[in-house]
């Protein structure tokens, strides 16, 4: 009897460490689970951020330098198209004005504008354009020229001030950064940025209104008889909306070769007045080929031209 109660005792012995190992074995194994979750949840997280950092670093490009080029000689042929029509439009009021004081006043807010070389105005009012109005179509032709090319710059178009302050930032990043960070940190730059933007519609106008009234000082260089207000009111009317489409496409190729590129950098060029001229890198439209402008100052731009770069 005695040995069948040790008996029984050892068992209840054994009962009660098989019953605290299977609690052991219970825990490690909830253990194990948990493990098993956090860990597949570590592994889903770190597989979106790769994918996350493979999307910010890639370099494929939806763009190719062609298509841009086509683009940007698109808004340069209709430059020249909007500047032919309106220098041919009031050729017949070429010389009219009678009053000298508003073709003089003209010229001193071309020469204060900048946007040309300042022999240019003097050349529009000393000329007579009656019987060939090339003069003022290359003057009108500048003025588009330099207004498109503000706005082609996707850094100086829009928010200037947070524009210039983010380039510098980006020319800083590119002395060390690889292509593929600088491409994609630019492109979700710009992106944000033209989110702040107020209003595109009522700031495009605003180009319009100013590109107008360069236009009505060089028509009035010319000494077209009517008064300044006419003038503009004039302009606006008949090449607004032509002005304001090529306007809203230098705009548009802004933002293009500002978000849309990433394995390299493009950037629209126009030479600005008194820069030397140098063959390996401009084009003279002079109707005097023969005649050399190598080191001469550059009376006006009359293209916009493509520059690539990339690290």
């Amino acid at each position: 009897m005695e040995t069948f109660k040790k008996r029984v005792a050892e068992l209840e012995w054994e009962v009660r460490i098989a019953k605290s190992s299977t609690s052991e074995l219970e825990v490690a194994l909830a253990h194990e689970k948990r493990q098993r979750v956090d860990l597949k949840a570590l592994l889903d997280t770190r597989t979106v951020e790769l994918k996350e950092a493979q999307a910010y670093l890639s370099k494929a490009d939806d763009l190719s330098d062609g298509a841009v080029r086509r683009l940007l000689e698109h808004i340069n042929s209709q430059a020249f198209q909007l500047s032919t029509t309106i220098a041919e439009h009031f050729q017949g009021s070429y010389g009219t004005q009678t009053n000298r004081v508003i073709g003089k006043e003209a010229v001193a807010r071309l020469e204060r504008s900048r946007i040309m070389s300042p022999r240019l105005p003097r050349i529009l009012y000393s000329v007579d354009h009656k019987g060939d109005s090339t003069v003022a179509q290359i003057a009108l032709q500048a003025v588009l020229v330099a207004v498109l090319y503000r706005l082609a710059d996707p850094w100086r178009s829009g928010v200037e001030k947070q524009g210039a302050f983010l380039h510098s930032v980006y020319e800083e990043m590119s002395k060390h950064e690889p292509q593929s960070v600088l491409g994609k940190w630019r492109t979700m730059t710009l992106g944000n940025m033209y989110a702040l933007r107020a209003d595109l519609e009522k700031e495009i106008e605003m180009v319009v209104g100013k590109s107008a009234a360069h236009i009505s000082n060089i028509l009035l260089a010319c000494r077209v008889g009517s008064s300044p207000e006419a003038i503009r009111a004039a302009v606006q009317e008949q090449y607004g909306t032509t002005l304001k489409g090529l306007i809203s496409q230098a705009f548009d190729l802004g933002r293009t070769i500002g978000e849309r590129v990433l394995s390299r950098d493009l950037r629209v060029n126009a030479v600005w007045p008194a820069t030397p001229f140098a063959a390996a890198t401009m084009e003279d439209d002079s109707s005097n080929p023969s005649k050399s402008s190598v080191g001469g100052p550059v009376l006006c731009t009359m293209h916009l031209g493509l520059i690539r770069s990339e690290r």
